[in-house]
């Protein structure tokens, strides 16, 4: 009853933290095919996220699926929360990750994500008396570096990944269509 074909790449979730986490694919399918969940903590200096992505199997009504059973995807977090032995059964894999960075044009890492991200922690003052920053021969105004906070610097998110350059291809190629 294993409609699922193994894949060999991997899920990304946002967090709030304004990290991305990758899920293995081929642990998700198993989790899925277990009756499971995978458990993420995704944590990073701007604070730490936790939650569990899983999937229900259900009849597939609408012959998307050739007949065969279809999964409703879900995922919840999870907030102040100690586990017990037995709680931790329900989790096919534990995750815990700092996420890949994603960063802005102010040069630093986003912190937050709330439908997009954002750098909520570089003021300008410190902006520019880092980069000294010029963009056609004049000086950035506070309502530039405003919308440089949230536009996002996919060149350098991608050169920052760390890994050797096949994986970091692949991570680029998983999560290009969240950087645009």
């Amino acid at each position: 009853m294993n409609n699922i074909k193994k894949r060999t790449g991997y899920i990304p979730e946002i967090f709030m933290n304004g990290r991305i986490a990758l899920i293995p694919e081929e642990d998700y399918d198993a989790a899925v095919e277990a009756g499971k969940e995978i458990l993420v903590f995704c944590g990073g200096w701007s604070g730490g996220y936790a939650r569990a992505f899983g999937a229900n199997r259900v009849p597939d009504y609408y012959n998307l699926n050739d007949g065969n059973d279809c999964f409703e995807c879900y995922s919840y977090e999870i907030k102040d929360k100690t586990f017990t032995s037995e709680d931790m059964q329900k989790y096919y894999r534990v995750i815990v990750t700092d996420g890949i960075k994603v960063y802005m044009k102010t040069g630093n890492s986003a912190t937050d994500y709330f439908g997009h991200f954002c750098d909520f922690d570089t003021k300008y003052s410190e902006y520019v008396e880092r980069y000294n920053p010029y963009f056609d021969g004049k000086k950035v105004s506070k309502e530039e570096f405003e919308e440089l906070r949230h536009e996002i610097d996919v060149e350098k998110t991608i050169k920052m990944i760390p890994d050797n350059k096949e994986e970091q291809e692949k991570i680029a190629k998983v999560i290009k269509g969240i950087l645009h």
